[in-house]
Order: structure tokens, then sequence, then C-alpha cells
């Protein structure tokens, strides 16, 4: 699989971090698993990704302090992501959660937020609002 970077674009994006922060990243695509995962950790975050959402709360059911930030898509097969985002809560309570969506609505940021979700991400322009958000999150 071949990334295609646009260097300008990574210009304006702010310099890495190198915070060390763990972000526990589940979608369905493994293309974008893959890219939000690299672009996140150039960013200075570990991030675990996982395409399957049983694995990843697996994952962490098994370390629930190991992760400073979940990020959720909102359309996942077997598992809607708000679900996903109320087993998150269950684990540990005061986890940050982030829900992205190609679609975003208020009825989608007022489910997600009952949810226990403190971000909606819009996808199409997610690499930008996933470093904003994660940087704003885990200040």
């Amino acid at each position: 699989m071949h990334i295609v970077r646009d260097r300008s674009r990574e210009m304006a994006i702010a310099p890495p971090t190198e915070c060390g922060r763990h972000i526990l990243y589940i979608d369905d695509d493994p293309v974008l698993v893959e890219l939000f995962t690299y672009m996140l950790q150039r960013r200075g975050y570990r991030v675990s990704g996982h395409i399957n959402a049983f694995t990843a709360l697996q994952v962490l059911r098994a370390d629930p302090a190991g992760f400073d930030l979940v990020i959720v898509d909102h359309e996942m097969p077997g598992i809607a992501g708000l679900q996903i985002v109320r087993e998150v809560r269950a684990i540990r309570a005061n986890l940050p959660i982030a829900v992205a969506s190609g679609y975003i609505t208020e009825e989608l940021r007022l489910l997600a937020r009952t949810a226990g979700a403190c971000e909606v991400v819009y996808k199409p322009e997610a690499m930008k609002e996933l470093y904003q958000m994660a940087d704003r999150v885990l200040a």
C-alpha cells in the first residue's frame, strides 16, 4: 500500500509534539487505519489501530489505563460506533472518546455526547481535525 503525501498540507499543520500519548483508533477501513496511524505517529502519538471493534475493545479491557484517547468510526459493521462509545465508557469512564463520521448532524452530535463522546470529527477533513482534537483533548 502506498500513502501519497501532500507536503504543502503537511507544512500547514503544527510540528510533532513527541508526547507519547497513546491513542486507540478504530475504523473498519484498513486504509484509513493505516493512514491515520501513520499520520498520528508522525505527530508524536503512539497509536494502536484496529479494523475490528471487538478486538479493539479486548485490547482496551486488557489495559484500560494504557490509553489516553479513543477515536472510533461512527459506521462500524457488527457494532455501531455509539455502542462502542458506551462500551468504552463502561471500561473506563473518564477516557476521552471522539467519534469520526463523514456525515455529521446535530442529532449525531447530541447522540454522541449522550453516549459519552467528548468530540465529533468530520472524516473528510479528519487529519487536520484529528490533530487539533487530539492536541486539545490530550493537552
